[in-house]
């Protein structure tokens, strides 16, 4: 059951719904191994509404940004490693 989910409005002014992975992950029964997010700079967002998968499935993670450094800051303390890699 999803517990909460927020009203986000774009830069058009569309409404969208936002819920975050740990709410739609509760009732899930199988194992999380990859979370890959690529959401145009707001992947923090997703890596803190998924606070709990990281910390119950350790997830192997691919994170495509332009800007790493709020996404380290977050995973460096849950002793995640992190690899580089282009295109």
């Amino acid at each position: 059951m999803i517990q909460e989910v927020l009203e986000k409005e774009t830069d058009d002014g569309s409404a969208i719904q936002v819920v975050k992975l740990d709410d739609i992950s509760k009732d899930f029964t199988g194992s999380i191994d990859f979370l890959k997010i690529d959401t145009e700079g707001s992947e923090l967002y997703v890596l803190e509404g998924a606070f709990d998968i990281l910390k119950t499935h350790k997830p192997l993670i691919q994170v495509e940004t332009n800007e790493l450094s709020k996404q380290f800051i977050f995973l460096l303390p849950k002793r995640y490693p992190m690899y580089n890699t282009t295109h």
